[in-house]
C-alpha cells in the first residue's frame, strides 16, 4: 500500500440520513465512524446518505468527510414498484444471477453520484445487499464489505455481492457461518460514543427535568428503543402493571415506531391506549433524538431492554453501561455478550417471561445498594466499548483485506 489514505465509501440503501438527524442504529454507527475520522484522520471517507435538510447543514461541522445526498423521488420509487416488466426483469436475475438487474431509482441516483470515483472499499451499512450489485460490479465482491447489524438472510444472495462481512455480535457470525461460504466473516462488537454518556447533568438542570416528567421521589425505570412488537414494550408493560411498587416507580419508554420520521403504527397506539388504561405512572416519551438520549438516562435508576426477539445486539446496551445504569435484559441473541453478572440481570423470554420481568423489575427496586454497585460495575466495563476502538478495529481489518488484495 502507498502513502496515500484509504479511500472508503460508506453506502446504504438510502433508507437513512447522516448525520443521525432522524434517529436509526446504523445512522448512528456511521455518524459514530466519521467523529473518529475527523481525530484520527486515518481514511479518506465518503458517505452516500438520504438527502435532509437539517443532516446536510449538520455534515458541514465534519469537514474531515465527504457527505453525498440522495434525493428520494417518492413518485419514482412508486412507478418503480408498481412496474410489472422490472419486477420480471428483477426476478429473473435474481434467480440468476442472486442480484436484481434494475435498482430502485434512489440506488441508480447514488451509484451515479459516485459513478467515476475509484474506492478501496466499500462498506455496506444496513439494507438489502442484493441492493448493491451495481457497486460490487464496480469494485469486485472482494472490496465489498457489508456490516451486519440484523438476522442477514439469503446467504447466495450475501456472497454474490459482497465477500466480506463485519457482525456485531459472536451470534450472528455463528449464525452467517452456518448459512454462507467462502467469505470473510468476522465479529466487531458495536462500540458507542461512550464520553456521550458518561456526561454529568448539573443538579438544577435534573431536578428540572425530573419535575417536568413526575420523577422525584420516584425510582425511574428506563426503556429506550423502537415501539414495536419485537422489542418487549408489550410485555414490560405488563409486568410493570403487576409490580407491588409500581406507584413508587416510573417507567419511562423513550422511542417510537417510526423512529423521527412521524407517524405511528397500530402496534404503537395498542400501547399508548393500555397505558392510558394503567395508570399515570407509565409515560411514553416518543421519539428523543439521540443526542437527548443521555438526559433520560442521568434521570433515571435503571435500564430495561426486553427484546422478544433474537436481538443482533445493539447500542442501547453499552449506551446504558456508560450511563452508569443497571440493566435488565432478556436472554436474546448478541445481546448478552455485552454484559456480564455484575452489570445486568439476564432473565428468560420464555412462557413466564412478564413474570420473570417483574421479579427483575422488583429485586432492583428492593436493592439499591446493588443498583448502585452495578451501575459502577457497568460504567467501568463501558470502557471496552468505546467508539474509537472501532474504528482502530476496523482501520486494521481494512489494511488486512487490502493486503490480501494486492
Amino acid at each position: 500500500m502507498s502513502n496515500r489514505k484509504m479511500k472508503l465509501l460508506i453506502a446504504s440503501t438510502i433508507d437513512y440520513c447522516v448525520p443521525d438527524v432522524k434517529g436509526g442504529a446504523f445512522a448512528t454507527h456511521v455518524f459514530n465512524l466519521v467523529k473518529c475520522n475527523e481525530i484520527k484522520d486515518k481514511m479518506d471517507i465518503t458517505v452516500l446518505s438520504m438527502f435532509d435538510e437539517k443532516a446536510e447543514e449538520e455534515s458541514k461541522k465534519y469537514p474531515g468527510s465527504r457527505f453525498i445526498y440522495v434525493k428520494v423521488d417518492d413518485q419514482k420509487e412508486q412507478r418503480y414498484k408498481s412496474s410489472k416488466l422490472i419486477e420480471f426483469l428483477n426476478r429473473v436475475s435474481f434467480k440468476m444471477f442472486y442480484t436484481i438487474f434494475i435498482p430502485a431509482p434512489r440506488i441508480r441516483e447514488a451509484y451515479q453520484k459516485v459513478k467515476g470515483e475509484r474506492f478501496d472499499f466499500i462498506f455496506g451499512a444496513g439494507g438489502d445487499p442484493s441492493e448493491y450489485g451495481w457497486f460490487t460490479r464496480k469494485v469486485g465482491r472482494e472490496k465489498m464489505i457489508f456490516n451486519v447489524g440484523g438476522h442477514l438472510e439469503g446467504g447466495k444472495v450475501a456472497t454474490a455481492t459482497f465477500g466480506n462481512f463485519i457482525c456485531c455480535s459472536d451470534f450472528i457470525r455463528n449464525h452467517m457461518r452456518d448459512n454462507i461460504e467462502n467469505c470473510d466473516i468476522i465479529t466487531i462488537l458495536n462500540r458507542v460514543d461512550i464520553e456521550k454518556f458518561m456526561q454529568e447533568l448539573c443538579p438544577g438542570e435534573k431536578l428540572q427535568l425530573k419535575k417536568r416528567f413526575g420523577l422525584v421521589d420516584k425510582t425511574t425505570i428506563l426503556f429506550m428503543g423502537r415501539v414495536a412488537p419485537e422489542k418487549g414494550v408489550e410485555q414490560l408493560v405488563d409486568a410493570f402493571a403487576r409490580m407491588r411498587y409500581k406507584k413508587e416507580c416510573i417507567l419511562l419508554i423513550a422511542g417510537a415506531a417510526n423512529f423521527g420520521n412521524g407517524g405511528t403504527t397500530e402496534f404503537e397506539e395498542r400501547i399508548q391506549r393500555k397505558v392510558k388504561q394503567l395508570n399515570n405512572n407509565i409515560k411514553m416519551l416518543g421519539f428523543i433524538h439521540h443526542n437527548e438520549l443521555w438526559k433520560f438516562m442521568r434521570i433515571s435508576d435503571m435500564a430495561i431492554l426486553p427484546s422478544m426477539w433474537e436481538e443482533p445486539a445493539g447500542n442501547v446496551v453499552p449506551e446504558c453501561m456508560a450511563a452508569g445504569l443497571p440493566l435488565i435484559i432478556t436472554n436474546s441473541g448478541g445481546m448478552v455478550e455485552y454484559v456480564d453478572k455484575e452489570t445486568a440481570i439476564v432473565v428468560e423470554k420464555d412462557h413466564n417471561v412478564v413474570n420473570n420481568l417483574k421479579d427483575a423489575l422488583e429485586y432492583l427496586y428492593e436493592n439499591p445498594d446493588i443498583r448502585n454497585r452495578m451501575g459502577e460495575a457497568a460504567k467501568k466495563k463501558a470502557k471496552d466499548y468505546d467508539v474509537m476502538i472501532y474504528y482502530d478495529m476496523l482501520f486494521k481489518e481494512l489494511c488486512r483485506l487490502q493486503k490480501n488484495t494486492d
